[in-house]
């Protein structure tokens, strides 16, 4: 019976050590569920703090972007008004340049029939002159050739 008793006060402690042991196994893995669950609260608040950034920083990107590209539209919608204007002020300058040509070229082209109206009276004169010096040296020349036969 005394090995009865000592097997049973050793089956106790076992039991004892058993179950304190099973306690402290219970103890580590309620920590270690507890630890985990704060990891994994903690990561999602990151994850969510993360996505909110990225979210914003999007945001201001697009917000950028938009407003790059109304500067562009807006840079190329002057820079179009500028070159229309450019255009009009060559196509008037063209415009005014024809006229003051034509208007030259007509004065030239008036010049040019009086200078020819001109000289065709004073070839018409020339011509008489020559005709009339003509008929005065035969006349002479007849007299001459009379006088000396």
């Amino acid at each position: 019976m005394l090995c009865d008793s000592l097997n049973d006060a050793d089956s106790l402690t076992e039991i004892e050590a058993l179950t304190d042991a099973d306690s402290e196994f219970e103890a580590d893995c309620d920590s270690d569920t507890e630890a985990l669950s704060d990891a994994d609260s903690e990561f999602e608040t990151d994850c969510d703090s993360d996505t909110d950034a990225l979210s914003e920083a999007d945001s201001e990107l697009d917000t950028d972007c938009d407003s790059l590209t109304d500067a562009l539209s807006e840079a190329d919608s002057e820079f179009d008004a500028d070159c229309d204007s450019e255009t009009e002020a060559l196509t008037d300058a063209d415009s005014e340049f024809d006229t003051d040509c034509d208007s030259e070229t007509d004065a030239l082209s008036d010049a040019d029939s009086e200078l020819d109206t001109d000289c065709d009276s004073e070839t018409d004169a020339l011509s008489e002159d020559d005709s009339e010096l003509d008929t005065d040296c035969d006349s002479e020349t007849d007299s001459l050739t009379d006088a000396d036969s």
